[in-house]
């Protein structure tokens, strides 16, 4: 069978964005699996990256300019002109919203081609969040012109009634199925009129033990000076509000202990923060860094306001490091808490600062919940359980009609 993974980039986040999937499969005797992008990365596997001219990045810009990116991007007739997207059985869609693709020519990525989306966010039956967070108007009848709730700046959304509508008409004449990786995000998705139709297969991401040196954690602790003596809280600080961050330093700034603080992906932690603790703010690390800096973690902290997984989460506990969330989102359901992480009150830094009190003032609660995030990591979401069940729905889908497509864990 020839799939063909589409996706907005196939680095970095390969477990997740279809690359490592791609090349899993292309281990079966009987699969060729492509991989078409907008950025690409690894040219010697990924077949195919669409690349912008002057006209389609002025396009863009426009769009992001007046909200109205996916209304008047050309990318759908991009992809479905390729050889590839011609070629291909099946077409298995995954980050679609970064391209962006215009909500006006959706129904061509899926009419008259076996098709599936793994859904990673909301955005697919919103009017434009990618996370809408506490707001539900998509939910209860449409979304009208509005504020994004899943950005720290609200940015206006001029035409989400047009996109909502017209994402709605699309699904209404299609019959795709669906994949989503937690019973948080199935239901979501079944509470919402748009995709309620459409089957839903639960395939949790897999993960690989890690291949780790410790010669490899000791250099990485000697390049970014982190000491072996004092209790190491890491977290993400890329897509800061999201993420939790403003959750995070504001319990940090409460904890009476003297702490070393690393974050990953870029943005600046609080000076307040720094004068305080020890902190260490890196960039996106290697594969292999980022092996050594769950490692050196003895707590990593993922309080999100919205995760439709949370595969951070999931890589810190099997380098049996305990994590700390909020409730309420799809990492409660990863995390396994309260028997492996800790789930606080969403929203409720109180909360937060005292569970991340107590993990550091219990250096054997730790261990013992390091140890349990551990074995549930490797016991429920192996890599190998992930690439099967994506070939058992290709099967199905070569064989049946799309809508009587269900994998479920």
């Amino acid at each position: 069978m020839k799939i063909l993974q589409v996706t907005h980039s196939d680095s970095p986040g390969e477990s997740f964005n279809g690359y490592k999937l791609m090349k899993e499969l292309n281990k079966y005797d009987d699969v060729e699996c492509k991989m078409l992008v907008k950025k690409q990365q690894h040219s010697d596997t990924v077949k195919i990256a669409i690349q912008d001219d002057i006209l389609q990045m002025k396009m863009l810009a426009m769009g992001s300019a007046l909200s109205s990116e996916n209304l008047i991007s050309p990318w759908v007739k991009l992809i479905i002109n390729t050889k590839e997207w011609m070629e291909a059985d099946i077409v298995h869609y995954q980050l679609m919203r970064g391209f962006p693709i215009s909500v006006f020519d959706m129904e061509e990525l899926f009419k008259d081609k076996k098709s599936v989306w793994t859904i990673h966010n909301e955005w697919p039956y919103t009017g434009g969040c990618t996370y809408p967070l506490e707001c539900q108007r998509w939910n209860m009848g449409g979304c009208k012109v509005c504020h994004r709730s899943d950005t720290s700046l609200h940015e206006k959304l001029f035409f989400s009634e047009k996109e909502f509508e017209s994402k709605k008409n699309c699904y209404q004449n299609t019959t795709f199925p669906i994949i989503v990786s937690t019973k948080y995000m199935k239901n979501q998705i079944e509470n919402n009129s748009i995709l309620k139709n459409h089957p839903i297969n639960i395939i949790p991401f897999g993960i690989e033990e890690p291949d780790i040196e410790q010669s490899d954690v000791i250099d990485f602790r000697k390049k970014y000076e982190i000491e072996t003596m004092k209790v190491v809280i890491g977290f993400r600080n890329n897509n800061g509000y999201i993420k939790g961050c403003e959750y995070i330093y504001a319990a940090l700034k409460e904890v009476d202990r003297d702490i070393c603080i690393i974050s990953v992906g870029g943005d600046p932690i609080p000076e307040e923060i720094q004068n305080q603790y020890e902190c260490r703010s890196l960039r996106w690390l290697t594969e292999k860094e980022m092996q050594s800096f769950y490692e050196v973690c003895d707590i990593f902290l993922m309080p999100s306001l919205a995760e439709s997984f949370g595969l951070m989460a999931l890589e810190a506990m099997i380098h049996s490091v305990p994590v700390i969330t909020f409730k309420n989102t799809a990492i409660q359901e990863i995390v396994n808490a309260p028997e492996c992480g800790i789930a606080c009150k969403y929203r409720d830094t109180e909360e937060l600062m005292c569970a991340i009190q107590h993990l550091v003032d219990n250096e054997e609660e730790r261990k013992v919940r390091g140890a349990k995030s551990r074995e549930f990591a490797l016991s429920n979401y192996q890599i190998s359980d992930y690439i099967n069940a994506h070939y058992r729905v290709y099967s199905r889908i070569l064989e049946k009609n799309n809508a009587d497509i269900i994998e479920t864990f």
